[in-house]
Order: structure tokens, then sequence, then C-alpha cells
């Protein structure tokens, strides 16, 4: 029966794929390092876009009209008429 390798080896060249030859020559913290700059890369672009909610309420204040329902401010910036300050 063959171990976890052999089943891997087997399932990559049935897969079309070439097997790795070799334990290879990346280190441990050479892919963390890798991995986490990638990761940085990721949440920066992640942080340039809207999120969800904030384009979901963009959505609504565009089909509702623009920002005439969101007229009167309080200390606490926006907030739609007739709720008032909190």
């Amino acid at each position: 029966m063959p171990g976890p390798a052999e089943h891997l080896e087997q399932f990559i060249v049935a897969m079309g794929g070439k097997p790795l030859q070799g334990a290879g020559n990346v280190s441990h913290q050479q892919a963390l390092g890798k991995a986490e700059a990638a990761h940085t890369t990721f949440r920066a672009q992640q942080s340039e876009q809207p999120s969800e909610v904030e384009t979901a309420f963009l959505e609504t204040v565009s089909q509702i009209g623009g920002l005439s329902l969101l007229a009167r401010t309080s200390p606490r910036g926006w907030l739609p008429v007739g709720l008032g300050v909190f």
C-alpha cells in the first residue's frame, strides 16, 4: 500500500503534472516571509476597497436620490432626517 507521498505523486501524474524531484530548497523562514508579504499586499488592497456594508449604503443612498435625505448634521456626523440626535 503506497504511503501519502507516493499517493500524492500518483495523483499529480494522473492530473497531467510533473512531480517534484528532491526535497526542494525553500526554507520554512523563506516560505513564511513570502506568505507574510503576500498577505500584507492583500490586506492593503482590501482596505482600499469599500466593505459590503459601505457598498450597500452607497447604493441605497443613490437609489433614494442622493444625500438630500441625509440633510441634518450632528456632532456624530450625518444622520438621516427623522432619527434625531442620539
